[in-house]
């Protein structure tokens, strides 16, 4: 979305997959829980370690840091059935360990605090240039995207093509905050651009990849 915006001449076509107007108030909490988890130690905890040991015991704490997100994030990322199908063997011997291998507690909770969204003043609107000053990641939040692309398109100079996926079941994108974003997007428009997944999590592309992987090409080729 931010690409659309910063080079919309570039831009024909936009397949986005779980991508909601905004987080609502589970995700909020799912998000939180994450955090927590990955919640550092602090520089005077550290220095309560013995020197000896401080190396070996942080790296353990981390090690069961990582392996709590990688669960949390695994029951909220798929849908109940897929993990079921998955197998407790297969996520436990393998998942898992590639979670924790590719990822690392400093990283991961970088990355998740920089997501945390800007709350909106539900009485702010868009106001003409204020482009100008970006207010704290307010002209990036999803929501403002959103009103910025559909500016866009309502001049007779940009025609892009917009298609929403979400999964049903999705718990860090619900439907009706996708919904929320199509609305905004399309300027409240009937459209049946926006396609709603069937017992699928928010990680559509893994759940029903052939689903969704038939309907990235027939859009980009249409």
């Amino acid at each position: 979305m931010a690409y659309v915006i910063l080079f919309p001449s570039m831009v024909r076509k936009v397949h986005l997959t779980g991508v909601a107007a905004k987080r609502d108030e589970y995700a909020r909490i799912i998000l939180q829980s994450w955090l927590d988890i990955l919640q550092p130690h602090t520089e005077k905890q550290d220095q309560e370690v013995d020197n000896t040991t401080s190396i070996s015991l942080l790296e353990h704490l981390r090690k069961g840091q990582l392996r709590s997100l990688a669960w949390s994030i695994l029951i909220n990322t798929y849908s109940d059935e897929y993990l079921s199908k998955q197998g407790l063997d297969r996520i436990q011997q393998k998942w898992i360990p590639a979670i924790m291998e590719s990822n690392s507690v400093q990283g991961l909770f970088a990355l998740l605090q920089q997501t945390r969204e800007v709350e909106l003043d539900p009485t702010r609107i868009l106001e003409q240039n204020e482009e100008e000053e970006d207010d704290e990641g307010f002209l990036w939040h999803p929501t403002i995207m959103a009103q910025r692309i559909a500016s866009l398109l309502s001049t007779q100079y940009t025609f892009i093509d917009i298609r929403l996926h979400v999964g049903e079941l999705d718990k860090l994108a619900s439907v009706y905050q996708v919904q929320r974003l199509h609305s905004i997007l399309k300027q409240g428009k009937d459209s049946k651009d926006i396609i709603i997944y069937k017992k699928c999590g928010h990680a559509v592309w893994l759940e029903n990849a052939h689903l969704w992987r038939n309907d990235l090409l027939d859009f980009l080729n249409s």
